[in-house]
This record gives structure tokens, sequence and C-alpha cells, in this order.
């Protein structure tokens, strides 16, 4: 199986990927992946295998640990993509998650129209009053 995400960190220096409690995907030695750039997201990729899900109970199931060894930065991990067979082919959004951001695209909207209406709507309130006022004058 693929295993592939984006990691970003603040600082160059190898992070561990290993399989947490050892319960689940199986990952025979820790990979160690370091980004080239600090404070941008990063690809990395690797083949693994499934394994069977062990039987103790209080374990973590398929669950992948990212691991500083050496500090404690602030790892940010998104666009993970576990997959059968042994190519990555590609980052693709569920169906899920593209409504929920085409939903709050669409109320940042709303929210911009109303903001703009509501100056509109003062910008019209002050020019009456301008006028009216001009009207008293003359």
């Amino acid at each position: 199986m693929v295993v592939s995400f984006e990691m970003k960190c603040r600082i160059k220096r190898p992070i561990d990927v290993y399989a947490y409690q050892s319960n689940g995907i199986s990952i025979t030695d820790r990979k160690k992946f370091t980004v080239n750039v600090v404070n941008e997201y990063q690809r990395f990729t690797f083949i693994t295998k499934a394994n069977q899900l062990g039987n103790n109970p209080s374990y973590s199931k398929w669950a992948i640990a990212f691991y500083d060894g050496e500090g404690n930065q602030n790892i940010s991990i998104r666009k993970v993509f576990i997959g059968i067979g042994n190519k990555f082919g590609g980052y693709v959004m569920n169906n899920e998650d593209t409504q929920v951001e085409i939903n709050q695209a669409k109320e940042k909207a709303q929210k911009a129209l109303t903001q703009l209406l509501q100056k509109q709507s003062e910008i019209n309130h002050a020019k009456n009053t301008a006028i009216s006022a001009k009207a008293l004058i003359v």
C-alpha cells in the first residue's frame, strides 16, 4: 500500500513516521523525512504493507505517528492519502470535503455581500441627509 502526505515543519530535521503502537499499519523500519524548505508544505510518499489489526483493544487502530525525536516542534500534516498499490496517483479531495469548502466560500461571500450592502445603505443615507441639508440652506 502507498502512504502519502504533505508535511510542514519550522525546523529542518528528520521527522520519524511509524505505526503508532505497531497496530494496524506495518512499517518495517521507521521512515525519516526532512523538509527541504521550512514553513512550506512538501509531499512525502512511501510504500508499506497492511498488517492485521492487533488484538489489544486499548491500542489505536491504523494510527500513523509523526515524531520529532530531536525536539518539540510543531508538525503540520495535511492531504493524507492511503491507497492500495505501490504508486501515488495524486491527492483527490473527498466530495464531503469539497462541499464543506464550497459552503464555507458561500458563507464568506454572503458576509461580504451583506457588509457591502450595509455600506451602500450608509452611503445612501449620508447622501440623502446631505441633499436634505442643502435644500434647507437654499
